[in-house]
């Protein structure tokens, strides 16, 4: 394979230059995305979080519901003899 021939530098630049326009494009949506859902959840009188914290906060909630329940379980645990 020859490159030298079969290279085109302006064709290059313009596939270059579209797709940076997709990635730019792509990068603003998801901008405009996250800004609706904070304005959304600010009119309702709620806090944004992103989910990523959200799942975190979930799974800390129900870690320490396991050891309260763990702690109050007056049953003696079974153990095998």
């Amino acid at each position: 394979m020859n490159i030298d021939t079969t290279f085109d530098a302006q064709k290059l630049a313009w596939l270059v230059g579209v797709h940076l326009v997709f990635v730019i494009s792509a990068f603003m949506l998801a901008l405009s995305d996250a800004g609706a859902a904070a304005t959304m959840a600010a009119n309702r009188g709620g806090n944004f979080r992103p989910r990523r914290l959200l799942l975190a906060t979930r799974l800390a909630h129900a870690a320490k519901l396991l050891r309260h329940r763990s702690s109050t379980n007056s049953e003696p645990s079974a153990t095998p003899k």
